[in-house]
């Protein structure tokens, strides 16, 4: 596989950052199969911690992770990259390029963002009133968080209390 097909494409994730934007969000479980539906998304196990789905993404693994508590929503995790078994600089340096290249995407969807960290582990956030929209940097990986803004407010304020 070409480590172009290892990272999902600019256009196709904006595009699922703008419906998940416009989506009618509850944050209950029940939001599961109806945001599945819009992003043509397809649940593929439910878990004791949500459920795994099966994304459109073009990548070898097309996955997310739907996080939930006691019927209470808190995340989706979307893969916006496999892992490579290529050189590992030529990826990372693809990587960290794609990861700037799906933030300007999504910067002319929703805005500039709220909160921006820089590095191997950085992330640019947005917080909209329905949902928290995070891209995240994981060294090699991308991953796009949909968030529960009362959760993140909780993670947020248990982070500034260890601070």
């Amino acid at each position: 596989m070409e480590s172009e097909e290892m990272l999902a494409g600019v256009e196709k994730v904006v595009e699922k950052v703008r419906v998940a934007a416009g989506f009618d969000w509850t944050w209950f479980g029940t939001d599961l199969d109806r945001f599945c539906r819009v992003q043509n998304w397809r649940v593929a196990e439910h878990t004791a911690l949500g459920a795994v789905i099966t994304t459109d993404l073009d990548l070898a693994r097309p996955e997310a992770r739907w996080r939930e508590r006691d019927g209470r929503a808190e995340q989706v995790i979307v893969f916006l990259s496999d892992l490579s078994s290529s050189d590992e600089s030529d990826f990372v340096r693809q990587v960290y390029d794609h990861f700037s290249a799906l933030t300007t995407g999504i910067v002319s969807t929703l805005g500039l963002p709220t909160r921006t960290r820089a590095g191997s582990d950085g992330f640019v956030r947005w917080d909209l009133a329905s949902a928290i929209v995070e891209l995240r940097l994981d060294e090699d990986s991308i991953f796009l968080h949909f968030v529960d803004p009362m959760y993140r407010a909780e993670l947020d304020h248990s982070v500034n209390e260890e601070c």
